[in-house]
């Protein structure tokens, strides 16, 4: 029997008012308890802002690794193209189609330039997680929060898609789902 426990962890931005219109995790777990991520957040921004961030907390996990940050070419479209951003050191205000990585302890925040005003802006943010399964004789488990209580931005539209990996059946997986008593 598989256990998938979901939970919601967050993002911010700079702006003067911005919502998740929607945001769509696309979740595979592989046979090697290998966990890739695809989270596609379309933001609805009023006001001008700098860019956005997302802090991702893998105390659950061994490691992460971020592979890919992207942005939507038509963030109000589902399945639209993408262009990667670069990865850099560091970036300062203005600065566009860049990515910076802070670690601190578990936790890992990706910051993303791209200024804008009054605007949808769709990203992309893939990562794979090491460690994030536990594999017991009877079951294995991924327990994860996917938004946490740091989420400042409220969230319109959230689903989460999970892939299990090959030769999973329905009658042996079981998923709960946590989130604030508010829905």
């Amino acid at each position: 029997v598989t256990t998938l426990s979901l939970f919601f962890f967050g993002y911010s931005a700079l702006a003067d008012e911005i919502a998740v219109n929607g945001e769509r995790i696309y979740v595979e777990i592989t046979s090697d308890g290998t966990v890739r991520v695809y989270d596609n957040i379309v933001f609805d921004i009023t006001g001008s802002y700098n860019g956005v961030y997302k802090q991702i907390s893998y105390d659950k996990a061994d490691s992460i690794r971020i592979t890919k940050v992207q942005e939507a070419i038509n963030p109000q479209k589902v399945n639209t193209d993408f262009k990667d951003y670069e990865l850099v050191e560091s970036a300062e205000k203005g600065d566009k189609g860049v990515y910076t990585l802070v670690q601190d302890g578990d936790d890992i925040t990706v910051n993303i330039y791209a200024p804008s005003k009054d605007t949808y802006r769709g990203f992309r943010i893939a990562y794979e997680l090491k460690g994030a399964v536990n594999k017991y004789k009877d079951v294995s488990e991924l327990y994860w929060k996917f938004i946490d209580n740091n989420n400042e931005t409220p969230i319109k539209r959230l689903e989460i898609y999970v892939t299990y990996p090959e030769g999973s059946t329905s009658d042996t997986i079981r998923a709960y789902g946590h989130g604030p008593e508010n829905g």
